[in-house]
């Protein structure tokens, strides 16, 4: 009897041990009883931001502080945009500044720890996704306060008139499937979590200083309270700080603004290098021709990808379950419509596509409230996304696929090569609900989709954002897009095939130029109409304004890696492979750009009084707005841990198994 109960629980067990090793979890963390240890080193982090034109120059300070008694090694996750281009880092201790230098990921690495066992202070910044980062300082000493100083670049675009600012300020708990893309691992996954509604202890401020170029009609700040200040006609600014707002930190920071008439900044932009050899580059915004309403519009036929995984809980299901309704009451008679919920695992309303009848829309209405009742489990997007593809379309009618989630994974390029193996058959949207969303998944989706990304940070935008989804379906902007330089040496553009244009919003192409600064970029396509459309920009005019862009460097460095690297199928192709990761790396170290495969190492040459290693602590991050604690422990098996660290799962698991080994000791024992 004992022999097969051993049996029985050893082989219930085995599959935990593996999972467990394979796959971190995100878990919380609880404050120390240990108080010769600081388990919260981020004491303090500042952005400021200049906006100048359409360019936003970036630097955020982070401020690490020992306050405990034994030496310690932080580790902090936290989020970017997804279009910076990260090109410098400055590790500062005392009155000493030491300037980061960028290298091979694993030279970087290497020599940090390195740097880490000669007991000297250093700081490692690496990219764990082009939205997610990682800073690791080694070495810091009781009493130390080390500052690391980032500086990144990031072009703004208008969408109908709007330009929008977003600073993501936390990383959401991600759901794992021990994938990984890229050279990274989905080790940074396993990060500690502060309790639900729970604020950070760190100092957070963030100045933003917006100097337009042209009239400004309306700056608002939609994601935080907070007062602006116009110093002119083209001149506000705003300031945001954990003083004034404790929560301020969970939550993505959005400012928008309009400039009157609604004006949208085109134009060129130009960049002359002053060295022998340096390099030229531009960037190009051209806006795009006026929407034209078709006499007759295509009959559709809608998919609904609907997450209700544990991380959609509350607020974020609440809001895409608003968001279908104003979606599915705007379907027109001849349209047809099916629904597909995901989590761990997925179902579907029906298993052909279903006439947009009110009757039909109810019922769709029905079995999305009677599921989401019993939203939980992880986030099975991948498998979901495969079911959509392959599920029958009425091949009389265009077929659109609507994806609907937070975005919480680690798994992104899986689900760009699927969509990407299956382009063609249908346009794929995909809007993110949540105040601090996964936007590498979301506009990565829509961008490999041919489609549009949508978020939504709050259920008062479910209406506005669905009637703007109608109007992008109704009638693209442009569609075969080209672009022709005439008398302009222009090189090395990118992206070197354009989208269809769905949105309002201008047409961004950066490249590289020799020669003279004269000549025209002409932008053709075919309108909404079924017209041909073209318009001439001027190099000749823009040259007289000025020539000295330098964020134009890093900008178009950055687009280019993103175009190697981030959205391109690099699996299957090993040969492709070798030479996009070259390739990346080359740009990275050229530009001096933070990639998957290059990273910022800092270190200070001089050993500290170090007796023993230091402690590695990571720095704990407060839930998103709106995300209950349910969506960290229904990712997998995430237990409550004391002092931000936590057993590795390997460990976990042995323990697991040491303590069922002592309970059949004790059967044994009473038995006997």
């Amino acid at each position: 009897m004992i022999k097969h109960l051993n049996l029985l629980l050893i082989l219930c067990l085995l599959p935990m041990a593996s999972r467990a090793d394979d796959v971190r979890a995100p878990y919380f963390a609880l404050n120390s009883s240990e108080s010769s240890l600081d388990t919260l080193p981020l004491k303090a982090s500042k952005a400021k931001v200049s906006i100048s034109g359409t360019i936003a120059q970036v630097e955020i300070r982070q401020t690490y502080a020992n306050t405990g008694a034994v030496p310690i090694e932080a580790t902090y996750v936290f989020p970017g945009s997804t279009r910076s281009a990260m090109h410098g880092m400055e590790m500062k201790i005392g009155e000493k500044v030491i300037v980061a230098e960028i290298k091979e990921r694993e030279k970087a690495r290497r020599a940090y720890e390195l740097a880490k066992v000669e007991k000297k202070t250093a700081s490692l910044l690496e990219q764990q996704r082009p939205n997610v980062f990682q800073m690791q300082v080694a070495n810091i000493l009781p009493g130390d306060e080390v500052e690391v100083l980032l500086r990144y670049s990031e072009h703004i675009q208008a969408t109908d008139g709007r330009y929008a600012f977003v600073m993501p300020t936390v990383v959401g708990p991600r759901y794992s499937h021990g994938s990984s893309a890229g050279c990274s691992s989905n080790q940074w996954v396993a990060n500690p979590y502060l309790e639900q509604g729970k604020n950070t202890a760190t100092d957070f401020e963030f100045t933003l200083d917006l100097r337009a170029g042209l009239p400004l009609k309306q700056v608002t700040c939609t994601s935080h309270r907070s007062e602006v200040q116009y110093l002119g006609k083209q001149h506000a600014s705003l300031v945001i700080n954990s003083e004034q707002d404790p929560s301020c930190m969970n939550r993505d920071i959005i400012v928008r603004y309009r400039l009157a008439d609604d004006q949208i900044s085109s134009g060129v932009l130009l960049h002359q290098g002053q060295g022998e050899g340096d390099e030229n580059f531009f960037l190009v915004d051209i806006e795009p021709p006026a929407r034209v309403k078709p006499e007759h519009i295509t009959a559709r036929d809608y998919l609904f990808v609907l997450d209700i995984s544990g991380s959609m809980n509350g607020f974020p299901l609440q809001t895409a379950q608003k968001l279908f309704n104003q979606l599915a009451s705007q379907l027109k008679a001849e349209d047809s419509f099916n629904v597909l919920l995901f989590a761990g695992g997925s179902d579907t309303l029906s298993d052909t596509p279903l006439a947009a009848t009110q009757a039909n829309i109810r019922r769709a209405n029905r079995y999305f409230s009677a599921h989401s009742r019993r939203s939980s489990g992880g986030t099975k997007l991948v498998r979901a996304l495969q079911r959509a593809v392959n599920m029958p379309t009425d091949v009389e009618k265009s077929r659109s696929i609507v994806v609907v989630t937070d975005g919480y994974v680690d798994f992104e390029t899986d689900a760009f090569d699927l969509i990407r193996d299956h382009r063609g058959s249908a346009n794929v949207f995909c809007f993110g609900i949540g105040s601090a969303v996964n936007r590498h998944i979301v506009e990565g989706i829509a961008h490999v989709g041919g489609g549009e990304a949508f978020v939504v940070t709050s259920p008062s935008e479910a209406a506005a954002t669905a009637q703007r989804f109608k109007t992008y379906l109704e009638a693209p902007v442009l569609t075969q897009v080209k672009l022709e330089a005439r008398g302009f040496d222009a090189r090395e553009i990118q992206p070197k095939n354009l989208p269809d244009v769905f949105a309002n919003r201008p047409i961004t192409i950066c490249g590289k130029w020799q020669g003279p600064a004269i000549g025209e970029l002409v932008i053709s396509g075919i309108r909404g109409g079924g017209e041909r459309y073209e318009q001439v920009i001027s190099i000749d005019q823009s040259a007289a304004e000025g020539r000295h862009n330098p964020a134009l460097r890093s900008l178009w460095a950055r687009e280019r890696v993103r175009e190697l690297s981030e959205y391109t199928k690099l699996k299957g192709d090993e040969d492709r492979k070798r030479e996009a990761v070259q390739e990346v790396t080359n740009l990275g170290l050229t530009y001096s750009l933070l990639t998957p495969y290059t990273s910022f190492v800092a270190i200070d040459d001089t050993p500290r009084p170090i007796d023993d290693p230091a402690t590695a602590v990571q720095q704990a991050s407060p839930l998103p707005k709106g995300v209950l604690s349910k969506a960290v422990v229904s990712s997998h098996s995430a237990p409550l841990v004391k002092g931000g660290s936590v057993p590795e799962p390997g460990s976990a698991t042995l323990l697991l198994l040491s303590l069922c080994t002592l309970l059949m000791m004790r059967v044994r024992r009473c038995q006997a």
